[in-house]
């Protein structure tokens, strides 16, 4: 078996991503989004609009890539059936935690 080298340049473009969505998500509120938001402030930054146009035009594309990059190597090292299997631990439970939490909530709060 080969060793195993840790690809630093993917964790911090990762990293970077991250924060990118932070920022993004924090300045939606204050930018030129159109959105409809708690507390409304009449001045909007301009400057954020042109944040947001770059900022979604790479930015989940870019995510979604570096997952498939990784993708093929689990797939590979597992096979199929472990690799779905892994899927379903790692994204199922949380999905049906989920569902089973806000289920009931919805039905409480809207009938």
């Amino acid at each position: 078996m080969g060793e195993k080298t840790r690809l630093y340049y993917i964790d911090h473009l990762r990293v970077f991503l991250t924060i990118l969505v932070i920022a993004h998500h924090v300045g939606q509120a204050y930018g030129p989004t159109g959105g409809a938001w708690p507390v409304q402030e009449p001045a909007r930054a301009a400057l954020l609009g042109a944040f947001f146009t770059v900022n979604r035009s790479f930015l989940m594309s870019l995510f979604f890539m570096v997952s498939g990059y990784f993708m093929v190597g689990a797939y590979e090292r597992g096979g199929p059936r472990a690799f779905l299997r892994s899927r379903l631990i790692r994204l199922g439970i949380p999905v049906l935690f989920f569902v089973a939490i806000t289920t009931p909530l919805r039905i409480f709060l809207f009938g």
